[in-house]
């Protein structure tokens, strides 16, 4: 609203001070010569002018922030919708396993499908909840060895799995 409110003060301001410029001029043709009134309404016809050019360049700034704003707005919403999204269980699971070593969806790859390793406790935690969700046995089949130890990586835990060897084919 305010946008449209500077927008017409702008068109008034600047047609309106043309117009008294012009009738400046015009007097000033009529008389034949430039005197103080026809200076004078010349100078206050190009003084509302400046006023309008004034208010256009307020209202362009304007009109920015309010872009800038909508954008803002629009990144802000496309984010959440992203970040709403669940994000399919293969996805998660290959992501997960190439935290866990690079090397096993390239070993799955060439039609190695059974792990055997110790991992780190955090990744074992995530690797363990995903094997757990409702449509995971088709994925992941994990069984957990009773041996847990320390070493460099921190608390580490055994674990032996078996993956679906369409994993290694999906790519995202």
């Amino acid at each position: 609203m305010k946008i449209n409110t500077l927008s017409r003060l702008k068109s008034v301001t600047t047609w309106g001070g043309s117009f008294i410029t012009a009738c400046g001029f015009t007097y000033a043709l009529f008389l034949g010569k430039l005197d103080g009134i026809s200076g004078s309404i010349a100078g206050s016809g190009i003084l509302v002018n400046i006023i309008g050019n004034l208010i256009g360049i307020a209202q362009s700034k304007r009109e920015k922030e309010a872009k800038k704003t909508a954008e803002a707005r629009l990144v802000t919403a496309e984010t959440r919708i992203t970040e709403l999204t669940p994000i399919p269980l293969q996805r998660r699971l290959r992501t997960l396993l190439d935290k866990i070593s690079p090397k096993i969806l390239h070993e799955l790859s060439e039609d190695n499908n059974s792990f055997s390793m110790e991992i780190p406790s955090q990744l074992f935690n995530a690797l363990q909840a995903l094997a757990t969700e409702d449509t995971s046995h088709k994925l992941i089949s994990l069984t957990v060895q009773p041996m847990m130890g320390v070493d460099h990586r921190g608390p580490i835990n055994g674990v032996d799995f078996s993956l679906n060897p369409n994993l290694a084919a999906h790519q995202e």
